[in-house]
């Protein structure tokens, strides 16, 4: 309803908020809160609707922080949202939050304290405010230290409420800690809060927050044992034994989770019934692969000589990307989808699939995985259209055209000196394995290594010659970007140094995704 409606109408201006307030509320418990459970919605619907609410929001700093930020959240499932930094009637709910901020942090700290905080760091994960993101779910992991919400309970309030807050602030920071590549502010030595109890009926037989604890716990283990600096001392073989300790456990994660959601098996939302269950288990398969892609891509930089550990990381890595991007048909492209679902992981799997095509071009996986590009290329198109190309999606769609210009040329250059040469080509277009071997040399397997559980044979993409890194050079100078932005020094298969995921931020804060 708009303002000229009000005006033409019995309806009061009050009639007209008070309305609205009571829809974006619904919408938050609703949409947001089955994800992140960490408010009693009873209490909090008590105090939002009680007539003195506006003495209560004018007394309580912390409490009106925290009561616009759940009507931002809410607003932003209604429509108010906007892809535009700083932009968008959610966000205007969102910027009396932050304004808010100084004050709360500066003055007694309680637990609504921290769920404010909490709400916040929830918004801040969309793509209107990518530029405050860190400060919210830092600020809140400080808080419930302050406060000891991951101790043992206190007298005076409520064991549940305070166990619902201190997980979904875990979850959250250790979420953030690890995708920047950064020390996590929470010990888990030092928790002693047992999980609340799963009362998530929406969710039916997954118990949602447990598992996504679960999973924060791995990629803790993870950062510190393989991508922290005091793990760069590690030698080769205990490395090695890190990781596979690693992907054991993220297995064990995997097969523990319901069928309807469990990554590795198809999603299906007929099964699911809902958007919100669709949502989530698209979260829990992206979730799945983000630290499989990690752990794939360290076990190739540790182990640099060819082995079967190395094929197997390989063909990892491979299947994961493709996944991402199969899973990319059902990501909500609206506004409050998170960037992380959204942007980052999508583009680390372009990249990856991107950087095996150009650096195996006659592998026989080449073709399926231009057909993943091309999948991609629709998935970024649709995203630069649903947000009038602020986004400028169509840059990202560039590289599955590139990928399949490098391998024609390729593939006819290669014909062209082995008709010079007067050699007989077997299969009519350099697909498979010996027309690999006469570009990279001779020997009894060549550059490909064939896992033997699969039968694949993947390239080894440690070395190059200087037609790739001519075309390198090419493509990035086409794309308008510097060469080292996107290749560094070596292919983004041989360097762990930036993984692909600090590599889509990069991007996504140049506006080039």
């Amino acid at each position: 309803m708009s303002a000229s409606t009000v005006m033409n109408s019995s309806i009061s201006l009050s009639e007209y908020l008070s309305q609205h307030v009571s829809l974006y509320i619904k919408a938050y418990f609703d949409e947001v809160h089955p994800i992140y459970p960490f408010l009693n919605r009873a209490s909090f619907e008590a105090m939002a609707f009680d007539p003195g609410l506006q003495a209560t929001l004018a007394a309580g700093k912390a409490w009106s922080a925290l009561y616009h930020a759940v009507l931002s959240l809410g607003c932003l499932h209604c429509g108010g949202g906007s892809f535009f930094p700083a932009k968008g009637h959610a966000w205007k709910f969102f910027k009396i939050s932050l304004g808010l901020l100084p004050d709360i942090l500066s003055g007694k700290r309680t637990l609504v304290t921290a769920q404010a905080m909490t709400a916040m760091a929830v918004f801040a994960t969309n793509y209107s405010s990518l530029h405050v993101e860190e400060l919210p779910v830092i600020e809140a992991a400080r808080v419930a230290l302050v406060l000891g919400l991951g101790k043992r309970f206190k007298s005076g309030e409520s064991e549940v409420d305070r166990s619902c807050t201190f997980w979904i602030i875990y979850c959250l920071e250790k979420e953030y800690a690890f995708n920047v590549t950064r020390c996590s502010v929470i010990n888990d030595c030092d928790i002693g809060c047992p999980l609340p109890p799963n009362e998530n009926l929406p969710l039916r037989e997954l118990d949602w927050l447990r598992t996504w604890a679960s999973y924060c716990r791995i990629m803790t283990t993870a950062y510190d044992s393989l991508f922290s600096v005091s793990a760069t001392l590690n030698s080769t073989e205990v490395y090695l034994e890190e990781i596979g300790r690693v992907h054991q456990r993220l297995n064990r994660w995997r097969d523990c989770i319901p069928e309807d959601f469990r990554p590795g098996l198809p999603i299906r939302p007929y099964k699911l019934g809902n958007r919100l269950l669709t949502s989530l288990a698209l979260r829990i398969h992206l979730m799945y692969y983000n630290v499989l892609v990690a752990i794939s891509r360290l076990s190739l930089h540790v182990e640099d000589k060819p082995s079967d550990q190395q094929s197997r990381s390989k063909i990892t890595l491979m299947e994961a990307a493709r996944s991402i991007i199969d899973a990319t048909q059902f990501i909500a492209v609206e506004p409050f989808t998170s960037t992380w679902v959204m942007g980052h992981m999508p583009l680390a799997a372009t990249f990856i699939l991107f950087d095996f095509v150009v650096h195996n071009p006659t592998h026989p996986e080449t073709r399926k995985n231009i057909s993943f590009l091309d999948v991609s290329a629709g998935y970024f198109s649709r995203m630069e259209m649903a947000t009038d190309a602020h986004i400028a999606g169509s840059t990202m769609a560039e590289f599955s055209h590139i990928a399949r210009q490098h391998v024609s040329a390729l593939q006819v250059s290669g014909n062209r000196q082995n008709q010079g040469a007067g050699e007989n080509v077997s299969g009519g277009g350099g697909g498979g394995g010996d027309g690999s071997r006469s570009r990279h040399g001779s020997g009894s397997e060549g550059p490909f290594l064939k896992d033997k559980n699969s039968g694949i044979a993947v390239g080894d993409t440690s070395g190059g010659n200087e037609q790739d890194k001519q075309t390198q050079e090419t493509m990035g100078n086409g794309m308008g970007l510097q060469n080292e932005a996107i290749w560094g020094h070596d292919s983004l298969m041989g360097s762990s140094e930036v993984c692909y995921a600090n590599l889509s931020v990069h991007l996504i804060k140049m506006n080039i995704s």
